[in-house]
């Protein structure tokens, strides 16, 4: 889960690779579909199908045998507990959406810092973990990320002149 965004950078990269002279850039760019792929459709469709099932059925041993890493820490309490990183992989789909197809500095700041708050609150209420401890630093390193996040405005192309920026 934690390579979700590199692979979808990865697949992306791949599909502008007009390079395909040699055996190795072709079964690369062949592998940069298949992640492609795998992170914008099996992946999400997987846990959709997941959240779709009675909560009862994450009790069985099958189910929880099979995908034991999708749902390893959480509450299986509501589904709104067992949709965190469902919540986690279309964030990261966001993400790198808004740092492609948005070409204004202010829009993709404005769009990451609200989607930021979103996932805090979203963590806030829904409390994922089944361990106390673990929601807590779920909670600080989302508002250490938005704290970052507010800093982009001082660092970035927003301010288009390069001395004030450093």
């Amino acid at each position: 889960m934690e390579a979700y965004f590199e692979f979808l950078i990865a697949g992306y990269l791949a599909t502008y690779a007009d390079i395909m002279t040699t055996d190795g850039e072709v079964m690369s760019t062949y592998l940069g579909w298949t992640v492609l792929v795998i992170a914008l459709g099996l992946m999400p469709v997987t846990l959709m199908w997941l959240l779709f099932k009675p909560l009862e059925d994450f009790y069985d041993t099958d189910i929880a045998k099979d995908f034991a890493p999708f749902f390893q820490e959480l509450s299986k309490n509501s589904k709104g507990k067992m949709s965190y990183f469902f919540v986690f992989m279309i964030r990261r789909v966001y993400f790198v959406a808004i740092s492609i197809y948005l070409k204004q500095y202010s829009l993709q700041i404005i769009s990451i810092l609200i989607s930021n708050l979103l996932v805090i609150i979203y963590i806030g209420l829904a409390r994922p973990f089944s361990r106390i401890l673990r929601n807590k630093i779920e909670l600080v390193n989302e508002c250490l990320v938005s704290t970052a996040c507010v800093h982009l405005m001082m660092f970035t192309d927003w301010i288009p002149d390069q001395e004030k920026q450093y």
